[in-house]
């Protein structure tokens, strides 16, 4: 088993651990575009709060910023979803997959999801998911940018090809490539003992110890297994057969000496044997051709009569066409054809030409509806224009300008008039209430001032104030009445601008018509032309039709009677040759009937089964004596067979012995193996975390960060460390502040996102600012605008904190929502890659 750990922030290419093994550091160790992969997209469709969104998403840190609950966590929840099939809130079961589809204002019935990504070989996939109420996910694909489909068949299946793609499952993806909402600490909230097991999972290295138990059933199945045989080979020794195996050697011996002389006998006989069956075979010869020769002759004849009967039915046929020469009527035939084709082509022509005539009638009907067409449209437009000029004529461009500008001079005069009786009014308000606020000496001129002169003072001043109010209403009415008829008459001017521009091409129009009236009257006498000649080319085409099927029908009789008359003469040749064929098989049957004699047959035969039946006596002892030859045979191989079972059993025991110590010493080889492997891991997070931690934390407190295991054997766990500035080591866990917790953590999920999937290239925050104060926020802003990017190609970021808005070096979206009003979240793009060029 062999694991590879890529450490490669500070670009140096490799180092040698305390273990002495080495841990390769891949950043350049093959080209980026063939081992990068990145979202490039991300579409949703009634996804949660989310109605209609599209966001890209490009190398460098990308944000989603905005306030809390206008939808930033969904866009990551959906990459989730439409990359693996689920996410870790359905995972928990905190929530169904229905509760992802938009709910309020008005609940949906089903949500898309479509995430778009780059492959190591450079090839953009797409990945859409649907989900529908009461049904969960009812579709799943993964396609090409060229909408290629690769894989629909099933969501567990798409799940598969993504993972191979990625080089990533679900659990790797959620633990050390996306970090929920506030859950940047999620490796120091796992309970003690929990956090070697969970990274043994990701390693693979609990397969490891799941070997060695394995091997130690193992072990002990074959020390059960050691005792079976031993036991075997005791039972087998005992059995009676193994004790007698001498008794049955010797009656097998005695056996094979009685089935040799047997054989003998048998062999003795079997040249008699041939003997007879070769004379019996000698006449069964002549026999069998007196029978072939017989039926050859009753064979012959009945084809001869058969092509007799043929060459009747062909003359009768024929009638007097049997006494005319084949080759006068094949040149018959000839001159028939020659006539048959020189009608044809007289057909095809004139139905070449009919073709022509037709297109062209088709070609002027359709340039006259053309044409009618367009007179109708153009006298409709004519018609338009005449009323538009006649209504024109009712109104008075030059007055209405007269009447406008007349508006637009006395409009300001009169907002002038009203703003300065506004002035006089608020004036005398102001010294109204001055008025009322003086004692016995008047506040303009210092006199005395008695009750009744101020009385007789605010009446007057008040009749005035009133009459002034009143003059403003006027005059605000005056204003109102005055814009609207200025905006009234400035809409008539527009009109009649516009009925002038769409008049002016009338005369044109006119013309144009005119034109068109003529093109109908050339392409209507066309018509009538083409017309005339179609009927012409009818009536000579039918004509010439007829002609060609009579020359056809003529072609016909002469090939029927060529090939009947050709017919005939092949008949009568076959028939003369068969009769010579019969004259000569009987000529052969007489001669095999003098030759073959019944009563030697006869005595062939009986001698021939005299010597049979003794064979077959001779044959039936030897088979007995072979069969309990046989079975002593097979008495004595089962003996033996058991005999050397016993052996085996034994050999087996004492190789499963030698086999335990090689198990045990596997077993002591793979628990080395996990300490080392689990070293490799510890010191490839180590290497990330000490080259990013100055960045991340650029306070003087704590100046170096690590993963240690503390304990040994089954009690060890994972525990994430501080150094002081004193050179002292200080757990995490419970001992430092929570902006420096989430610091650490930061550190920490980027060194396992680098080390564990090196060929992910990308990482995911949800709201990675938790405990982190002003200078805190501002060195991770630098830390992921500059540093991360050199580390991974592509951060994910989702923040309420505008702050890191200065940490965008790709794309950065503002979300914004009112809740309130449940509203569906929007989605603004502020800034893009090339912003930042």
């Amino acid at each position: 088993m062999t694991l590879r750990f890529s450490t490669s922030c500070s670009g140096r290419r490799g180092r040698r651990t305390r273990s002495g093994t080495s841990i390769r550091l891949s950043r350049g160790s093959f080209p980026r575009k063939w081992r990068d992969r990145v979202i490039t997209r991300v579409r949703l469709r009634n996804w949660k709060s989310h109605s209609e969104t599209d966001v890209v998403f490009g190398d460098g840190t990308n944000v989603l910023v905005g306030p809390m609950g206008s939808g930033k966590s969904s866009v990551l929840e959906a990459v989730a979803y439409g990359l693996f099939g689920t996410l870790p809130s359905i995972q928990s079961r905190k929530i169904k997959l229905e509760d992802l589809i938009t709910g309020r204002p008005e609940p949906r019935d089903r949500a898309e999801v479509e995430v778009w990504f780059l492959a190591p070989d450079g090839e953009e996939y797409a990945v859409r998911r649907v989900i529908e109420r009461g049904s969960g996910t009812v579709h799943s694909e993964v396609r090409k940018a060229n909408g290629e489909v690769i894989e629909s068949h099933s969501s567990s299946r798409v799940n598969e090809f993504v993972e191979r793609v990625l080089g990533v499952g679900y659990d790797l993806f959620e633990r050390a490539v996306y970090s929920e909402q506030n859950r940047l600490d999620y490796f120091l909230t796992l309970q003690k003992g929990r956090r070697m097991e969970s990274i043994d999972e990701l390693l693979g290295i609990n397969r490891l110890d799941k070997v060695r138990k394995g091997i130690g059933s193992l072990i002990n199945r074959m020390r059960e297994r050691i005792a079976e045989c031993r036991e075997s080979a005791r039972r087998y020794r005992e059995e009676r057969d193994v004790r007698e195996m001498q008794l049955i050697e010797s009656e097998l011996a005695r056996l094979e000496d009685e089935i040799r002389g047997l054989r003998m006998r048998v062999q003795e006989l079997q040249p008699e044997l041939e003997l007879a069956r070769a004379r019996i075979e000698e006449l069964g010869g002549l026999e069998r051709e007196v029978q072939d020769a017989e039926r050859l002759v009753r064979e012959l004849y009945g084809r001869m009569e058969s092509v007799a009967r043929q060459i009747e039915a062909l003359e009768e046929g024929l009638g007097p066409a049997r006494f005319v020469d084949v080759k006068e009527l094949a040149e018959r035939e000839r001159l028939a054809e020659e006539e048959h084709r020189i009608r044809r082509g007289r057909v095809e022509e004139l139905g070449s030409k009919l073709t022509e005539i037709v297109s062209g009638l088709r070609g002027l009907n359709a340039e006259r509806s053309f044409i009618l067409k367009a007179l109708a449209d153009q006298n409709s437009r004519i018609e338009r224009k005449r009323k538009m000029l006649e209504e024109l004529k009712s109104y008075s461009p030059q007055a209405l300008r007269e009447e406008i500008e007349g508006l637009r001079s006395g409009l300001p005069q009169l907002q002038e008039r009203v703003s300065d009786m506004r002035a006089v009014a608020a004036e005398i308000e102001r010294s109204l209430r001055e008025l009322e606020g003086s004692g016995p000496v008047c506040p303009v001129c210092e006199g005395p001032l008695s009750e009744e002169r101020k009385r007789e003072l605010a009446e007057r001043k008040t009749a005035l104030l009133v009459g002034l109010r009143k003059e403003v209403e006027d005059g605000e009415r005056e204003i109102r009445r005055m814009r609207e008829e200025l905006q009234e008459k400035e809409r008539l001017l527009e009109t009649c601008s516009s009925m002038e521009r769409e008049t002016a091409d009338l005369p044109g129009l006119e013309a144009e018509v005119r034109d068109l009236t003529s093109r109908l009257s050339k392409v209507d006498a066309e018509l009538a032309e083409l017309s005339r000649r179609e009927n012409s080319v009818k009536e000579e085409l039918e004509r010439a039709r007829e002609e060609a099927g009579i020359a056809e029908r003529e072609l016909t009789i002469s090939r029927k009677a060529l090939l009947l008359r050709s017919q005939h003469e092949r008949m009568k040749q076959d028939h003369a040759k068969l009769q010579e064929e019969w004259k000569s098989a009987g000529e052969r049957l007489r001669e095999l009937k003098e030759k073959y004699d019944e009563r030697a047959m006869a005595d062939a035969r009986r001698r021939w089964e005299e010597l049979y039946a003794l064979q077959g006596r001779l044959q039936a002892e030897l088979e007995g004596k072979e069969r309990l030859a046989a079975e002593r045979s097979r008495a004595l191989e089962g003996a033996r067979e058991k005999a050397r079972e016993a052996r085996r059993q034994e050999l087996r025991a004492d190789h499963l012995e030698r086999s335990i110590g090689m198990l045990q010493t596997v077993q002591a080889a793979l628990l080395r193996t996990q300490t080392t492997l689990r070293r490799m891991f510890v010191d490839g997070v180590n290497e990330v975390m000490s080259d990013l931690w100055e960045a991340i934390y650029p306070y003087g407190d704590f100046v170096g960060i690590k993963l240690d295991v503390a304990g040994e054997g089954k009690s060890g766990d994972y525990v994430l460390m501080l150094r002081d500035r004193g050179g002292s080591w200080v757990p995490v866990d419970g001992m430092v502040s929570g902006g420096e917790r989430t610091d650490a953590c930061l550190a920490l999920r980027i060194a396992f996102s680098i080390v564990l999937a090196p060929n992910l290239k990308w990482i995911v925050f949800d709201e990675p600012t938790h405990n982190l104060d002003a200078e805190g926020i501002q060195e991770l802003a630098k830390v992921l605008r500059e540093r991360l990017p050199e580390v991974v190609r592509q951060v994910l970021l989702i923040t309420h904190e505008e702050r890191l808005e200065s940490a965008v070096s790709g794309y950065l979206y503002r979300f914004s929502r009112d809740k309130d009003a449940d509203e569906p979240t929007r989605v603004e793009q502020v800034a893009a890659p090339e912003s930042f060029g």
